[in-house]
């Protein structure tokens, strides 16, 4: 029984093997169009097939793996170099910004304003009553730096209709906020 995986490893790693060698012999040989010569592509190809292989073949390729996998901590291709402990640091952070955006949203902004973010996120700004109160909310998310306005927000004079988009846009910061509100909003599966 303990053969089998044996067996199709050996199979694995001898098709990865022809499969690579095929491509190179048909590049060397011109069997392939001029333009797919020997390039940097095709050495990674062969270095990451002889990894496989190699990983294949040893008798205990899933450890190899998994330890040669926890050891990287960077590596480089070309000129690309990508460090995944800063990666990993990166999304910790933001994770945490998140969470406590999430906590503090409901605080910071009354239930008019996180509709005026959430109604621009989901384009629902036309038919919008001006008046004192939105025009203060409006401010009062501009000064927040959620917004910006493209015409003046005194342009939402008492008693216009106006469009909501045609006077003002979210900023990157404002449209996390509306899809943390919107996460928010979701209801969320019950337990127990």
């Amino acid at each position: 029984m303990n053969d089998k995986p044996v067996s199709i490893r050996y199979v694995v790693a001898g098709m990865i093997g022809l499969a690579v060698l095929a491509y190179i012999l048909a590049l060397v040989f011109g069997a392939l169009p001029e333009r797919a010569h020997i390039d940097f592509a095709a050495i990674v190809l062969v270095v990451v097939a002889a990894v496989g292989i190699a990983l294949l073949f040893s008798p205990k390729w899933d450890a190899a793996l998994f330890e040669a996998l926890t050891r990287v901590r960077a590596f480089q291709f070309a000129s690309l170099k990508v460090e995944l402990e800063a990666i990993r640091a990166r999304q910790d952070e933001q994770t945490s910004r998140l969470n406590l955006l999430q906590l503090l949203a409901p605080l910071v902004l009354a239930e008019a304003e996180q509709k005026h973010l959430l109604n621009l996120q989901y384009r629902k700004t036309a038919g919008y009553q001006g008046n004192h109160e939105v025009r203060t909310e409006l401010r009062r998310l501009r000064y927040l730096t959620l917004i910006t306005n493209s015409k003046p927000i005194a342009a939402a004079v008492d008693g216009s209709t106006f469009d909501l988009a045609e006077l003002i846009q979210l900023t990157p910061l404002g449209a996390k906020w509306a899809q943390q509100l919107e996460e928010i909003a979701k209801p969320r599966p019950e337990t127990g």
